[in-house]
């Protein structure tokens, strides 16, 4: 009887594994549960197998919570962005200024420059294209004054020259100091100062500055229609994919805007990762759900525990009996030595 149960259980137990999708046993984790199965022998050595399977459940259990755990972890990362983003469309919406990127030494001395009161501007904020200038002309002239490293270049008077220069350790910049020709054919022809410069002491100086890159080839700087530039011995083209973002209020509010649509675009893409990662975490919980019902469903250790209970109550009954016997031959023993006396 008892090799029975054990047989049919581990029966029931191959079959249930079939039949789950979660709590499916390998191959090992089943040969491994059937030998705790054999060496079953009272009722301590039962709950062995109890907790073999336990060990099964609980590793998918794990498993499973690890991939939930992950998943909330990376919507929480996801929805940090989103707060960053809608904090840096708001100060865009409020007209924040979009600036070229600088490195922490530029920044550094431009602060140097306002505490010592020495007046400057980028280039690209006090200038704006005539009207006349198409787009495609405007895209290849801010192109190249980018990449001739002039467009966020400070221009500064001349007689600030030596102060400015004079760099402290862990500062960096640019600046343009004019040479002006009234004679050749140089940008004032397409650009001009812009009258909201709020450097006022600056425009006539800065007219200077554009009077100093000539358009056609001849002078120290030149730079043309088509994106050319050189800038003594170096010469170059800039790139015809550029599209004009700096100069002119226009120029740099499209450019506001363009960033903000971006940035919203990046945020539905976030919110729309979030709802995938939803839907796995509800899937994952539900693959939890199924693992506990499939555990609570495996075949029950009771036929074997029944018969153990009667093996070991046979055995205790075997027991008494041969105390009963060895009792009476006790007893046996000493009526015959009684008799022999």
């Amino acid at each position: 009887l008892f090799s029975t149960e054990k047989e049919n259980y581990k029966v029931s137990l191959n079959n249930s594994s079939k039949q789950n999708k979660e709590l499916t046993l390998e191959e090992e984790e089943r040969l491994e549960l059937f030998k705790e199965v054999e060496r079953v022998e009272n009722p301590f050595s039962l709950n062995e197998v109890s907790k073999k399977l336990n060990e099964f459940y609980t590793s998918r259990e794990h498993d499973i919570k690890g991939n939930i755990h992950l998943d909330e972890r990376v919507i929480e990362d996801y929805q940090g962005q989103i707060v960053l983003i809608e904090k840096e469309i708001k100060e865009l919406i409020e007209g924040k200024e979009i600036e070229p990127e600088r490195s922490p030494g530029v920044i550094k001395n431009r602060e140097r420059l306002k505490k010592e009161n020495i007046p400057f501007t980028p280039l690209y904020k006090a200038i704006i294209f005539d009207k006349k200038v198409d787009d495609r002309i405007r895209n290849a002239v801010e192109s190249a004054l980018w990449d001739m490293g002039l467009l966020d270049a400070l221009v500064i008077e001349e007689k600030y020259r030596a102060i400015a220069l004079d760099f402290p350790e862990g500062m960096e910049d640019k600046y343009i100091f004019s040479r002006p020709n009234i004679m050749s054919y140089n940008l004032t022809s397409l650009l001009k100062v812009d009258k909201e410069l709020k450097e006022k002491e600056l425009t006539g100086y800065i007219d200077e500055v554009l009077q100093s890159i000539f358009l056609e080839e001849g002078g120290e700087v030149f730079l043309n229609e088509k994106g050319e530039y050189s800038i003594g011995i170096l010469r170059g083209k800039s790139s015809d994919k550029y599209v004009h973002k700096y100069i002119g209020e226009s120029s740099r509010k499209r450019h506001r805007e363009l960033i903000i649509e971006e940035k919203r675009n990046d945020i539905r893409e976030l919110e729309k990762y979030i709802g995938k990662l939803r839907e796995s975490i509800a899937y994952n919980e539900g693959r939890l759900k199924l693992l506990t019902a499939e555990y609570n469903r495996l075949p029950s250790l009771g036929g074997i525990e029944e018969a153990v209970k009667l093996i070991v109550t046979q055995n205790e009954k075997l027991k008494g009996l041969e105390d009963s016997i060895n009792g009476y031959k006790n007893k046996l023993f000493v009526m015959n030595q009684k008799f022999m006396e």
